[in-house]
C-alpha cells in the first residue's frame, strides 16, 4: 500500500534577500511623508488623534449599507419563499416585515 504525501504549493518558491538598495532612506520615507501631510508622530494632519478611536457608523452617507445576519434556516426559507412568490427584492420583504413590527399611531 502507498503512503499519501502532503505536496507543498511552495515548493518551487524560494525566499528572496533584501538587499540595502531595496530598503528607502530615513530621508526618503521622511520625504514622502511630508508630502502626504504625515507628521513625525505619523497622524495625518486634520485627523483626530491617535488616542481616540473611530465611531462605528450605522448610517453611511450615499451608499447602502450591508447587512449581514445568520438566521435560522426556516426562517431563510420563508424570507426567499415570500421574495419570489412576489417577485420582490429580500430587503424589501425584510423592510416590509420591520414596518409592521412599528406601533400603529
Amino acid at each position: 500500500m502507498t503512503e499519501l504525501k502532503r505536496r507543498s504549493l511552495l515548493d518551487g518558491l524560494k525566499p528572496t534577500s533584501r538587499s540595502e538598495d531595496s530598503v528607502p532612506s530615513d530621508n526618503a520615507v521622511a520625504a514622502v511623508a511630508k508630502r502626504h501631510g504625515i507628521d513625525a508622530e505619523g497622524s495625518a494632519q486634520g485627523s483626530e488623534t491617535a488616542t481616540t478611536s473611530p465611531r462605528r457608523q450605522s448610517n453611511i452617507l450615499g451608499r447602502t449599507p450591508q447587512f449581514n445576519v445568520r438566521l435560522h434556516p426556516s426562517t431563510v426559507k420563508q424570507i426567499y419563499a415570500e421574495a419570489n412568490g412576489r417577485g420582490i427584492p429580500i430587503a424589501q420583504v425584510i423592510a416590509e416585515a420591520i414596518a409592521l413590527l412599528r406601533p400603529v399611531d
